[in-house]
């Protein structure tokens, strides 16, 4: 239980029982099953015992295909007591051509599996596949939310363009008309953050939902710094926007601009 702990998404451990299963909420959901009702288990190899067994919690953990049972119960159930299928082991990595050399000449062991092994195929695994996703996704967010700006900041001066036209011929400077643009542009930007992020929580919580599959789950899993450097890319962006828009106001035809109708 030390070394091989059963996990579920909120980091918490998941300990099987004694008196009935603990279903994954993916295996729960495809058997139809809740808390309380009685599910058929049968072993496809030894006696080939089967019973009957009351589901007695239901847990999202990270191998999301599984039903859990207290060893010493399932081995009752199986009529093997004792019977082991697989063993985990912390030893010292200088053994470790030692301890492969030697399970290789025991017939009882069928494979052996190192943990970091496992974590490197992984991880490499996620990165040829989600890994290459989400790469392509953050450009494309990028590049979006840069044209999303300078195309507000354009709309913007567009529709205040009369406005900023008025103030200039009642005395305003270029750069005090400036700043109702700058402060209209702040303001959208001081909406739409919040508004984007928690869109962005719903969608991410969403996608995960559809990347689970019978083996994995996959946990929504995020931290500050994953919202605070979009935040600051979209605020660089809108700057940079109202930089380039806002050397319109100083070009403004003022008569042209007072004369066109609405």
């Amino acid at each position: 239980m030390a070394l091989n702990r059963t996990l579920d998404e909120n980091l918490q451990q998941v300990f099987p029982r004694p008196d009935g299963l603990t279903l994954a909420v993916n295996l729960a959901d495809k058997l139809g099953v809740v808390p309380g009702d009685t599910v058929r288990v049968q072993a496809t190899d030894g006696h080939r015992a089967s019973a009957l067994l009351p589901v007695v919690a239901i847990v999202k953990p990270y191998l999301a295909g599984s039903a859990y049972l207290e060893i010493e119960a399932l081995g009752r159930l199986l009529r093997e007591p004792g019977r082991v299928t697989a063993a985990y082991l912390l030893f010292d990595s200088r053994y470790r051509p030692q301890f492969s050399a030697r399970a290789k000449e025991l017939p009882r062991i069928v494979a052996v599996s190192f943990k970091d092994n496992a974590r490197a195929s992984m991880t490499k695994l996620l990165s040829q596949g989600s890994g290459f996703f989400s790469a392509l996704f953050v450009v494309f967010s990028s590049l979006m939310a840069a044209g999303v700006a300078f195309s507000a900041a354009r709309v913007t001066l567009a529709e205040q363009e009369r406005d900023l036209a008025t103030l200039r011929v009642l005395g305003f400077g270029r750069r005090e008309a400036s700043y109702v643009l700058v402060a209209a542009l702040g303001a959208l930007m001081l909406v739409a953050l919040p508004i984007g992020a928690a869109i962005g929580v719903f969608m991410s919580r969403w996608l995960m939902s559809k990347f689970e599959t019978d083996l994995f789950t996959f946990p929504y899993v995020t931290n500050a710094a994953a919202y605070a450097r979009p935040a600051l890319f979209v605020t660089f962006a809108v700057l940079v926007a109202t930089l380039l828009v806002r050397r319109g106001v100083d070009r403004l035809d003022l008569v042209g601009v007072l004369k066109s109708r609405d």
